[in-house]
């Protein structure tokens, strides 16, 4: 016990011993740097394990910059750059330590003309000057580094560096430089104000500190920079002093000391919000887009759905009277008017088909877009038969384009397919195809391709520049097969001003007054193509517009038949189907009622009948300008029956055709649709008002009753605005109130000066009618029972 307690007591004096010597040590420390801190050298003392700095003197601070921006550093690689310098401070170090080691701590070593980094002032802007460093290790085993600086910076160099910190302190973007390893080396006063740390939070930490939640994207950023590559724009978030996230963008690239190694980073901060809030503009308007592009399409469905019974019930009324008239044909009791009432109606059966058509095509559009699987219903198919059904179904093309099938022959002239469906996919292309060509020629070519029965339609139109190739990018279709208009809707987030330029433009692709559909005819196709096991593809250039798709080789194989003929067929224009065909046309019309020819004998009449003619008051005449035959003739049958003249323009271009040829007749009153090919009625009529400057009222005749449309019409000059159907007492009060103008009555029935009160009156009463059709919502156009207008003695 004795020996215990005595050892114990060794021990415990022994410790106290220890304690206190290291305290006298750090006293002994203390007091050697009070002493030394009106020393005119700089003084720091580093820890011999890490090479830190443990204190230095206020000359140290007053010439090398704050002890906190050095503290948690290396010395020799903090406040040195190159490894000429860093190299001759770091060995000495390490030779006093190693010597001290050994037993030998009483020799000292200079290194002279030491570049360093100095970090003091009121801005701490690094600035290189170079040094003298005296470096032994003291009795406490503690590095010490006394420092001369080598010049005195005059007078005129002070103020070249005052200048030059102002500039980079007080810069309009945020500066910081990062070592190697991520720390912060110098920061301007415009980053602390952005991040609201002072120099003491700020400097001299690793940068991780302020952006913990980006730890990926810093190391990423540094890998790319020890690359040897620069970073423009980079977003990255940053947590203020506040605890506040603000979104910046960097730039930054590194500066390489002498031999090529990394010294620090040059990295220059921006504000982000603002582009972080167009961002988010941009990906609202255009998840709006998306959004109403799927309203639309259930709009479409919803709506097209209720109108099919309407219009087959329509559609075989007009069947039944048509059927009706045919028979007064066989008796031979067939009149002009019945003639141009059967036209009429079979004129409306075509359009209500086609109509049929569209809602068929939006409806199955709807199905496909979802992934159903669309049911075929095969059949064999004679492809010369097949072709020249085709031909002679299409729509009416320009006198100038021809429209031919040609049969490349190479295999079986009869496959197996659903005909019904090949047939709306040639007949949506042979459209597309008319609509873009004004001259030249249109073909159908039917023949083979390594063993696939291949389809192809080539028209000579302007082309089609989408920039896309006809190729299938990351999901999406080509622009042309996109439906209702020619854009893609990107998933990835656009920049606010293109978002904004995409809604725009499909907003323009589905108000345009150019189109009569509604631009899901090639969509259509190219879906039904999918059907049958093909794929829809085009190519195009100026001149040259080509669809094309083959089927699987199933359709033409196991088929035994002849081959298929090598040949073309020109369509003949001047032979048209039978709404429009020549076989209706009447032998018994008067002279009168002939429509005007230029063939010399037709117009070889009596001269007492001639000069009656001549001496009588002109009729009332109006330029129907309206694209469907349908409207335009149901539009002449009133006017004819109001004593008046008409010609029918079938665009915006032929209608100013008419009027700048100066052998037609003087026209009164201009009727013009608004969405029409070639040239809406908005372009033409600008023309006819401000270029050709012509008097004529024009009356705004279309489907489309939005306050924009009228506003635009307006604004361009029309005289009018009505929405159709045009009732025949609207029609006849328009033509009456302008037969009665004193202009007209003066000029003794000839060309008409515009009165706008005339026109404003007859709008005003256009208007009072819809206020009264609102008012009386359960009797329809009309406020008079409907008994009443069944009744036969009611016009």
């Amino acid at each position: 016990f004795f020996v215990f307690f005595f050892v114990n007591v060794l021990y415990t004096q022994s410790l106290s011993y220890k304690l206190l010597r290291i305290k006298v040590k750090m006293s002994a420390r203390e007091v050697a740097f009070d002493f030394l801190s009106s020393c005119p050298f700089c003084l720091v003392a580093l820890d011999p394990t890490s090479g830190k700095p443990i204190q230095v003197n206020e000359t140290f601070e007053e010439y090398m910059g704050p002890f906190f921006k050095f503290q948690g550093y290396k010395f020799a690689d903090a406040a040195t750059e190159g490894e000429k310098h860093q190299g001759k401070l770091l060995k000495a170090i390490q030779t006093i330590v190693e010597e001290s080691d050994v037993g030998c701590g009483n020799n000292k070593i200079t290194v002279r003309n030491v570049e360093m980094v100095t970090l003091a002032g009121e801005a701490g802007l690094p600035i290189r000057r170079h040094f003298d460093w005296t470096i032994s290790m003291s009795k406490d085993d503690c590095v010490l580094l006394f420092g001369e600086q080598c010049t005195e910076v005059d007078i005129e160099q002070r103020a070249k560096d005052s200048e030059l910190i102002d500039f980079f302190q007080n810069a309009p973007i945020a500066l910081h430089w990062l070592s190697g390893e991520g720390n912060v080396i110098w920061a301007n006063q415009t980053e602390l104000d952005v991040l609201g740390y002072t120099q003491e939070e700020y400097i001299g930490k690793p940068i991780m500190n302020f952006c913990p939640d980006e730890k990926e994207l810093v190391l990423e950023i540094f890998k790319q920079l020890g690359s040897g590559n620069a970073i423009r724009d980079v977003p990255v978030r940053f947590r203020t002093k506040h605890g506040k996230i603000v979104n910046l963008l960097i730039d930054s690239n590194v500066k390489y000391d002498i031999e090529g190694k990394f010294a620090h980073t040059r990295c220059f901060i921006r504000d982000d919000t603002g582009r972080k809030i167009r961002e988010a503009r941009a990906q609202l308007l255009l998840e709006e887009t998306k959004r109403s592009i799927r309203l639309l399409d259930n709009f479409m469905s919803r709506s097209m759905h209720h109108m099919k019974t309407a219009l087959h019930v329509l559609q075989h009324m007009c069947e039944s009277l048509s059927s009706n008239l045919y028979t007064k044909i066989n008796d031979g009791s067939l009149n002009a008017e019945d003639m141009e009432n059967l036209s009429l109606l079979q004129d409306s059966t075509d359009h209500i088909n086609d109509v049929n058509e569209m809602i068929q095509d939006i409806t199955d559009l709807e199905r496909l877009d979802q992934g159903h699987e669309y049911e075929l219903q095969l059949g064999r198919v004679d492809l010369k038969s097949f072709g020249l059904t085709v031909i002679a179904k299409a729509p009416t093309t320009l006198d100038n384009v021809e429209l031919a099938l040609e049969l490349a022959g190479g295999g079986p002239a009869i496959i197996e397919s659903d005909v019904i469906v090949l047939t709306r996919i040639l007949r949506r292309l042979i459209e597309n195809a008319v609509q873009a060509t004004k001259q030249g020629t249109i073909t159908l070519r039917i023949g083979y391709n390594e063993g696939r029965c291949t389809f192809t339609v080539i028209d000579s139109g302007p082309g089609v520049n989408t920039g896309d190739g006809g190729v299938i990018n990351d999901g999406n279709l080509p622009v042309i097969f996109q439906k209702y208009h020619q854009q893609i809707i990107p998933e990835e987030t656009l920049d606010i001003d293109e978002a904004t330029d995409l809604r725009q433009k499909i907003l323009d692709g589905l108000s345009s007054h150019r189109k009569n559909g509604l631009g899901i005819g090639l969509a259509t196709s190219y879906h039904l193509v999918l059907a049958l096991g093909g794929d829809l593809r085009y190519s195009s250039r100026p001149g040259e517009t080509i669809f094309r798709f083959s089927l699987p080789l199933k359709a033409s194989l196991n088929i035994t038949t002849t081959p298929l003929d090598s040949q073309r067929i020109v369509k003949d224009v001047s032979v048209t189907s039978p709404p429009q065909g020549t076989e209706l046309k009447l032998q018994t019309l008067s002279i009168e009622d002939q429509p005007m020819v230029e063939d010399e004998n037709a117009l070889r009449v009596a001269p007492a009948k001639q000069d009656i003619h001549h001496n009588a008051k002109p009729k009332f005449s109006v330029l129907v300008v309206e694209d469907t035959n349908a409207a335009a003739k149901l539009l002449c049958m009133m006017l004819k029956k109001l004593d008046c003249s008409s010609n029918r323009a079938e665009n915006g271009k032929e209608a100013l055709d008419i009027l700048r040829d100066a052998s037609s007749a003087k026209f009164n009153l201009i009727l013009m649709d608004l969405r029409m090919p070639v040239m809406d009625g908005l372009e033409a009529t600008k023309v006819i008002k401000s270029e050709m400057k012509l008097k004529i009222p024009v009356i705004a005749l279309t489907g489309e009753s939005s306050l924009e449309t009228k506003q635009k019409c307006e604004a361009i000059g029309f005289d009018g605005f009505y929405t159709k159907p045009l009732r025949r007492v609207q029609l006849k009060d328009l033509v009456e109130k302008l037969k009665s103008s004193a202009a007209y009555l003066q000029t003794g029935g000839g060309s008409l000066d515009t009165h706008r009160e005339i026109c404003a009156s007859t709008n005003r009463i256009n208007v009072s009618n819809q206020k009264r059709k609102l008012s009386c919502p359960d009797v329809g156009f009309s406020p008079i029972p409907k008994r009443m207008i069944a009744s036969n003695g009611l016009k």
